[in-house]
């Protein structure tokens, strides 16, 4: 399987709330930047993942593109949801359900090895998008944001 094909999986399978599907193409090892402060791994990914999709139970990434280099696949997301949960996520204190719809661009690098498995994922989301841009949208001032 081709990196592009790789991710396409997974992100049907996010689409679909096959978090289980999808993390399998994740590397036990992987680490996420620029998601949180800090880097993270597999599990605090996932529970940042399952906390998002209580709180937008609609929660949908469209490829807008794709580009491979290498080891290395950028890839641009428009994604939307429906905020008709709390926001739980982890050291911050929890944010209401407003009923608010958010639409955000989101971009992240990818590196998949030879095993077909996601090692790394960076990150680097536009300033109107990402999680900042969530935040922006739902009305949620952030400090430092």
């Amino acid at each position: 399987m081709n990196p592009e094909q790789l991710i396409r999986e997974s992100i049907a399978a996010f689409n679909a709330r096959d978090l289980e599907k999808a993390f399998a193409f994740f590397a036990d090892d992987v680490v996420i930047n620029n998601f949180m402060p800090q880097p993270v791994g597999l599990e605090e990914f996932k529970a940042a993942n399952e906390a998002n999709l209580a709180a937008f139970p609609d929660w949908h990434f469209d490829i807008k593109q794709m580009q491979t280099q290498g080891n290395k696949t950028t890839v641009t997301v428009q994604v939307t949801g429906t905020q008709k949960g709390p926001i739980n996520m982890p050291g911050m204190p929890p944010i209401p359900a407003s009923g608010k719809k958010v639409s955000v661009p989101d971009k992240f690098i990818c590196t998949i090895s030879a095993d077909n498995k996601l090692h790394q994922m960076d990150f680097d989301s536009p300033p109107d998008g990402g999680f900042a841009g969530t935040m922006q949208q739902l009305g949620i001032q952030m400090p430092g944001m």
